[in-house]
């Protein structure tokens, strides 16, 4: 060797990894409270040693602190290699919250209003009603009682620590007042009464106010109120303690009808029984007593009665009702008898049948107030004119009556038997030795076949007459005649009968067979001449059978033209002619005609 030594020894290291890491957390940590302490080593053997700073050697401790903040120390050692740890960790003591609440005083039904007024940090609070019913954990609740008293109210709060507190205060609420009344129902104008019968176990009244439907008020224990109207009604008393409370209490009260009087009347005209007719009523209940007075010192008594009044003019009557809820009502009317119409009237005593009767009414002074006149004829028709006129539609003798209502319905009538004879109409006829003649031949004879009458007047509808019993008549002019014959007997009445005469001329009809359409102004036109034609047919044809003219009047002729307006050619031409006389027969004619210009 170089003279170096060496020398090799071995030593063993043993390394432990169990090595603890302390941690812990605390609960309860609010001023007062003791904080329980959970510790850890984050290891698994529990062969662990616990050291706190505040000289507690266990791993869960127990321990009081001040409010603030406090630095808490924590060693923890492994028995089994002797390896430790320190852990310095903060802990905070938080100061209590506050509770608190407030209430106002408040009748029976009413909501308590419970108002906060706990620490601002309050987060959870829980209200204890002490009604054995009742919680709530709203912040500020409402709630109602069940029963008026007095109740101890627990309020618990916890802050957003986690920290609590309590706190109890009487809650009261007032008894409400018993509200009642006694009601006396009246009659309608006489006013119910009403007396207050109100009372509060614990305490006093110290104010009531009824209330009506009309709108009026009254504080009096001991009112009177007159309603508009009958019928029920409701009252309403409120009644108020010295605490404050009020109940109301709405009760009806009955306003008795009183009855409704009238009555109507009949019969005032003199000489009539005036006859009184109530028609009064109460609602719902009964009338027990009619009280009628006439005049001064004249009574009655029912429901209806009558009475004869002995002079005409005006006459007070009164009604009084009474019901069986003893209301009373009564009305008075002033009415007037009135005098009678007078029922004349004048007409002709002999008619003829078909004639218009006239009737006249004969009035006197004091009918000017008349509205209705009612006539029978005595043939069952009738008319309400003042001056009426009537047909006859039969004969034989006849009543007529007339009555007559005045303006105040007084009625008064008459009646005239046989007052009228309708007389039968004579018969009016006759024949004629011909009703159709010629101009030639026009003298016509007239046969007079009339019943029942003595003279005659024939009219020949040219302002000619004759009072023949049968005359002859020559008439000069061709046209219809209206010939009337009117019969008349010895009580002027008549009747008429017209027939009609025609005269017509005699028929004759000319032709011509050629015509010079050359414009000379002779013979330019075909036509047809005649008398005695009532219809007229003519047509024209060329060799080919076309129509070239035609005409339905006699004086309308051809004047060789075709239907266009032009000329045609000179030739044979062929024509047709159909007519009636004024007999009515018809005539047919055919034949050549030449044209020539």
């Amino acid at each position: 060797s170089d003279g170096v030594c060496d020398e090799i020894d071995s030593v063993f290291i043993k390394v432990n990894t169990e090595l603890p890491t302390p941690s812990f957390s605390t609960i309860n940590n609010c001023d007062g409270d003791t904080v329980q302490f959970s510790a850890s080593s984050g290891l698994i053997t529990s062969n662990i040693s616990w050291e706190w700073s505040f000289g507690s050697n266990i791993q869960n401790p127990l321990q009081e602190l001040s409010l603030g903040t406090h630095n808490i120390q924590l060693v923890t050692v492994n028995l089994d290699n002797n390896c430790r740890d320190t852990l310095v960790q903060q802990v905070e003591i938080y100061p209590l919250p506050i509770a608190d609440f407030s209430t106002t005083a408040v009748c029976f039904g009413e909501p308590v209003l419970f108002t906060n007024n706990s620490s601002i940090n309050t987060v959870n609070w829980e209200y204890n009603f002490a009604d054995g019913i009742g919680v709530s954990t709203n912040q500020s609740p409402a709630y109602i009682y069940g029963t008026p008293g007095v109740y101890n109210v627990n309020l618990n709060i916890i802050s957003d620590y986690g920290c609590k507190d309590s706190i109890m205060l009487d809650v009261i609420v007032h008894e409400l007042p018993i509200t009642d009344f006694s009601v006396q129902n009246n009659c309608e104008g006489k006013g119910n009464i009403f007396t207050d019968l109100s009372s509060v176990i614990n305490g006093e009244i110290s104010f009531i106010q009824y209330k009506f439907n009309n709108g009026s008020v009254s504080s009096d224990s001991i009112t009177t109120n007159i309603f508009n109207g009958y019928g029920l009604f409701d009252v309403e008393l409120t009644a108020t303690t010295t605490d404050g409370c009020e109940s109301t209490i709405i009760k009806q009260t009955e306003v008795f009808a009183n009855p409704i009087v009238d009555f109507s009347i009949l019969g005032l005209c003199e000489g009539d029984q005036t006859i009184f007719n109530s028609f009064s009523s109460v609602e719902g209940v009964n009338i027990i007593d009619y009280n009628w007075t006439f005049g001064l010192d004249r009574f009655a008594s029912g429901k209806n009665t009558s009475h004869f009044f002995n002079s005409n003019g005006a006459h007070n009557v009164s009604l009084a009702i009474t019901s069986d809820q003893r209301c009373t009502s009564e009305i008075s009317k002033k009415i007037s008898i009135h005098k009678l119409p007078s029922a004349n009237f004048e007409v002709l005593s002999d008619i003829c049948l078909g004639d218009e009767v006239e009737i006249t009414y004969l009035p006197d002074g004091s009918d000017q107030n008349i509205v209705e006149w009612n006539y029978t004829f005595g043939d069952e028709n009738i008319s309400t004119e003042k001056n009426p006129t009537h047909t006859y539609g039969f004969i034989n003798e006849f009543d007529i009556s007339l009555e007559v209502i005045s303006s105040e319905g007084c009625v008064n009538d008459t009646i005239l038997p046989a007052v009228i004879e309708v007389h039968k109409l004579p018969f009016a006829d006759f024949y004629a030795s011909t009703l159709i003649a010629s101009q030639i031949e026009s003298e016509i004879s007239f046969y007079n076949t009339s019943q029942g009458a003595t003279s005659y007047i024939w009219s020949f509808d040219n302002g000619d007459y004759s009072f023949e019993e049968s005359p002859s008549y020559d008439f000069i002019d061709l046209r219809k005649y209206n010939v009337s014959l009117k019969a008349i007997d010895d009580f002027g009445c008549q009747s008429e009968l017209t027939r009609v005469v025609h005269i017509h001329p005699e028929y004759t009809i000319f032709i011509p067979d050629a015509f010079t359409p050359d414009g000379d102004g002779i013979n330019d036109i075909f036509e047809a001449k005649g008398n005695g034609i009532s219809g007229f047919e003519m047509q024209v044809f060329d060799r080919w059978g076309g129509v070239v003219f035609e005409s339905s009047n006699l004086e309308l002729g051809w004047d060789g033209t075709n239907l266009s307006g032009d000329p045609t050619e000179n030739g044979i031409y062929m024509y047709n002619v159909a007519l009636y006389d004024y007999n009515g027969r018809l005539w047919f004619y055919n034949g050549e005609l030449k044209l020539m210009r």
